[in-house]
């Protein structure tokens, strides 16, 4: 685990705070779990090799983005996607995108539940895989 300076500590409690919250989280608080929550302090982030999407990459690969299902391998905690979900066309009458997210790490599919819940509902899947098995969960 690198060391996380006294700020960028805090930050990350108060990230963590938020995804324990019993409500639903608000947008703002959305962006800033996926701002501030580390994955250096996952005890298995050297072997695994979690490195999180920059939001300015996730921002910018949405443009990119065509269909309504988007599969997400390595999802971390769901910066991509998060960027990609498009409030804006369900406004518009747009369906809205089919998320599925699969990811290893058992807390970062905790806190991608918090963060994107699109793709936990309905048709999304969210999946905690470790090895060969994996312990996919369908609402």
């Amino acid at each position: 685990m690198g060391k996380l300076g006294r700020a960028a500590a805090a930050a990350h409690r108060d990230a963590c705070a938020l995804v324990d919250l019993r409500r639903d989280l608000s947008e703002d608080e959305k962006l800033f779990v996926l701002t501030h929550y580390q994955e250096s302090t996952s005890t298995t982030q050297a072997t695994d090799g979690a490195f999180f999407t920059p939001p300015g990459l996730a921002r910018d690969m949405r443009l990119e983005v065509v269909g309504n299902r988007i599969l997400d391998l390595g999802a971390g905690i769901g910066h991509l996607a998060f960027a990609c979900r498009n409030p804006w066309g369900q406004v518009n009458g747009d369906p809205a995108r089919d998320l599925v997210c699969v990811e290893r790490n058992p807390e970062f599919v905790r806190v991608g539940m918090k963060v994107v819940p699109e793709r936990a509902g309905g048709a999304g899947i969210c999946c905690a895989c470790t090895g060969n098995e994996c312990g996919c969960s369908t609402p």
